[in-house]
């Protein structure tokens, strides 16, 4: 008796749900592979759903499977409504505002509010209050909007307490400390 392997591979159509905002060709647009084909397999599948989220345009995907189709559920990535400063007493909302990357009206990425938290740190620094903390939460304002509040803790000014200066001899410590 001779025994062949038999791959079978079955081949369905893509059901997409959960977007509200991007329309079917939009998340089209996002993929190589063509989501309104008959003839997807579970590579295909996986492959679209690498490129939806490494759209930054999608939260959030369920992936089922059933006898007829594939279902993805995507959850969009949300727009900022509005931004909000809490705790700053030093530095007006105007200054902090005007250093971040994310804006409002934008779609929110976490990537850039992470780069934005380390920029106010430096600002805070920069104006001696390096022991600042910033922390970030997030508020559903609607179904698609958000609003993004900041921390802040701000901690006491770093002042110097004394200065030494070694290994210097051109010049005297009073020329030097006068500075």
């Amino acid at each position: 008796y001779f025994f062949q392997s038999i791959n079978i591979v079955y081949s369905k159509s893509l059901i997409i749900s959960g977007n509200e905002r991007l329309s079917n060709n939009d998340i089209q647009t996002l993929t190589t592979i063509d989501i309104f084909s008959n003839d997807l397999n579970e590579d295909s599948i996986n492959l679209i759903i690498k490129d939806l989220y490494t759209s930054e345009l999608i939260d959030t995907i369920n992936f089922t499977e059933s006898e007829k189709a594939f279902n993805i559920n995507i959850s969009e990535t949300k727009i900022i409504n509005e931004i909000y400063f809490n705790g700053n007493l030093r530095l007006k909302d105007e200054l902090l505002k005007s250093s971040l990357t994310i804006q409002t009206g934008s779609i929110f990425k976490k990537s850039l509010l992470e780069n934005d938290v380390e920029n106010l740190k430096l600002i805070y620094a920069s104006k001696g209050f390096n022991n600042t903390i910033i922390n970030v939460t997030t508020e559903f304002f609607s179904q698609n909007k958000i609003n993004v509040i900041f921390q802040v803790t701000e901690k006491n000014i770093t002042k110097l307490k004394r200065l030494i200066f070694k290994g210097n001899n051109p010049f005297s410590y009073n020329h030097l400390s006068s500075r």
